[in-house]
């Protein structure tokens, strides 16, 4: 019994991964098999037969939406089920279903795709210096900037005094050219709208920079000044919800009388739903200081989204370039798809990208199969995934063909312009620091509040950690899509997750090497032009090997996660660039936790 298909090889499927409507596919499958069946499709296809084995055309009728393919094959009267393995696209009996993605996807602007990205926690940043900030009463400000951020909590566990650092907007136009210099071309902030907390995701007003970052008119002074540098200003949207202490909510009347907890009359009462006025009401994940909104009231809607009044068209005729979109599990796509329209109404170069820890082209949200990237609605996720899978690689919990596997999967899954846009990050501040994280760091939940707090990795790990770092940001500039550095993790800072990821930067005592290989790699990647090509891993036997085709050129990426060295035959490849490796005219002797990239 023989039955071969590989999704992943175009001798077996064309073209490779997602397709738009109306776009033809080609299947074929060598196999030793009566007759074959192609189950999932619009309807059971029966294959033509073909010498060695069977072929099937197939036209997708859907405008957008997924698939889910295998196959029925009878031998001798016995029929056999196929479908995918779980770590290739390769078949074999009982696998899963085959994933075919069809989408409606425009393109996604070149501006946006394969750039680099600085993700900016505003407050922990650069304090600048600026006569147009504000303080704000009842918090904690830390009188050295060389403080752990803290949380000071009540015995419920609720925070009653936010922690500040006096970064702020001056501070990012400041330290601009720093920016630039690493090669940064999108600056994406997170929130800077007017909220109580430190990490504004409880927003107070979407139509007021927080004064304690500057004013409104600061934020046009940034996104002015970036823009002569070539960068693009990036916000954080957080639209499923406001804060408890908002003009909006106003649940402690810091806004007056009126507020949907004050006043069922209030133009905002019916952005919230109230189980029973006024305490007992929806909020985002049971954070009572959290609202939830209907996302699709009509009044919510037109004023976030109004083409004229709309906040969001107030921010796009700023300047502002893009939104990435917190939680976006929690709206809905009829509200994405309204948002989409909003800012390419202001700016047809708008992009959107959304805040997705899975694979988004399969995501279920609330039982309801999400269209993310199916067209019309988002341009780009977060990469989670690709994160996930580069740690395990580097730390020894993952193997190459794990890799392989998650990066060959998301390519075959998304449309090509959305995989080539992918946020790739090294962290956000919702994970704990690469730094730490690859440097094989105690658990977070064996240690005390205070330990994990001042925790900061042995010599000898924060070595390993500084290595595996170089690796990890090979890969994520050799990779398509757009490398994303999180503050700070260019000079290896430290800390476990929330807060301690979100310290201050350390612009006194920072280690320039790494931050250094970054620009290095920035200039390869546009030398080469990689960033728009596509991606294909072949057998390691524990070096991880693939190759970036692009319209011009073949690069061949090796990087080595193993305390072995390895010997890779140099194939007349030019050696543009090794990390503890070295070339001779045949071969390329990589050292343990070494890479080199060829052409």
């Amino acid at each position: 019994m023989q039955f071969i298909y590989d999704a992943w090889d175009r001798e077996y499927k064309t073209p490779f991964g997602a397709v738009k409507q109306g776009e033809a596919i080609e299947i074929a499958v060598k196999t030793n098999a009566d007759a074959v069946t192609v189950v999932g499709l619009e309807a059971p296809a029966a294959m033509e037969k073909t010498d060695g084995g069977f072929r099937l055309r197939f036209v997708p009728k859907k405008e957008k939406g997924l698939y889910f393919y295998h196959f029925e094959a009878v031998f001798k009267g016995q029929k056999k089920r196929f479908g995918k393995c779980v770590d290739s696209g390769k078949s074999c009996e009982n696998g899963r279903d085959y994933q075919l993605t069809v989408h409606s996807n425009g393109s996604v602007p070149d501006w946006f795709k394969g750039k680099t990205m600085y993700q900016i926690y505003v407050d922990r940043f650069f304090k600048g210096d600026a006569k147009d900030t504000m303080p704000r009463d009842h918090v904690l400000m830390h009188t050295s900037w060389d403080e752990a951020p803290v949380y000071i909590k009540n015995d419920r566990g609720e925070i009653v005094l936010w922690d500040f650092f006096g970064g702020n907007l001056a501070g990012v136009i400041e330290k601009l050219p720093y920016i630039k210099n690493l090669g940064v071309d999108i600056i994406y902030l997170n929130p800077i709208f007017e909220a109580v907390s430190n990490h504004k995701y409880d927003t107070a007003d979407y139509s007021r920079v927080d004064r304690m970052y500057g004013t409104n008119d600061t934020l046009k002074k940034l996104v002015k000044a970036a823009g002569k540098l070539g960068i693009k200003i990036m916000l954080d949207g957080v639209f499923s919800h406001t804060g408890e202490d908002s003009i909006y909510f106003n649940k402690y009347k810091h806004y007056g009388d009126g507020g949907a907890y004050q006043d069922k009359k209030s133009p905002y009462f019916d952005w919230y739903h109230f189980k029973k006025f006024p305490d007992d009401y929806d909020c985002w994940w049971g954070v009572k200081a959290l609202p939830a909104v209907n996302e699709l009231n009509p009044t919510y809607m037109k004023y976030l989204l109004d083409e004229k009044t709309g906040v969001v068209t107030q921010w796009m005729k700023a300047g502002v370039a893009g939104w990435r979109l917190d939680v976006a599990d929690e709206l809905p796509d009829a509200f994405i798809r309204a948002l989409k329209t909003c800012v390419l109404t202001a700016n047809p170069e708008a992009v959107l990208l959304g805040e997705v820890w899975e694979d988004a082209s399969n995501k279920v949200s609330y039982e309801t199969p999400r269209e993310y990237i199916l067209g019309s609605a988002l341009d780009s996720v977060s990469n989670y995934p690709l994160r996930e899978a580069l740690i395990d690689l580097l730390t020894g919990s993952g193997s190459v063909n794990d890799f392989a596997n998650v990066v060959m999967t998301l390519q075959e899954n998304y449309p090509p312009d959305i995989f080539r846009a992918l946020m790739n990050m090294t962290g956000t501040h919702d994970t704990s620091r690469l730094f730490t994280l690859l440097g094989d760091a105690p658990a977070f939940e064996a240690l005390t509040t205070w330990q994990a707090r001042d925790y900061r990795l042995p010599k000898a790990q924060a070595e390993l950690a500084e290595k595996r770092m170089m690796l990890y940001y090979l890969a994520l500039f050799t990779l398509p899509g757009n490398p994303c550095i999180y503050y700070g993790d260019e000079i290896g800072m430290q800390g476990y997750k929330d807060p301690y990821n979100r310290g201050t930067f350390s612009w006194e005592t920072r280690d320039t090497q790494m931050a250094d290989w970054v620009k290095q790699l920035g200039i390869l990647r546009k030398q080469l032009g990689i960033a728009q090509g596509s991606v294909q891993f072949f057998a390691s036997d524990g070096v991880l090997k693939y190759e970036i085709t692009t319209e011009s050129q073949n690069v061949m990426v090796y990087i080595n996660p193993m305390n072995l060295t390895a010997d890779i035959p140099r194939a007349k490849k030019e050696a543009v660039l090794t990390y503890l490796a070295t070339a001779d005219e045949d071969w390329v002797h990589i050292d343990a936790l070494g890479a080199a990239v060829l052409r």
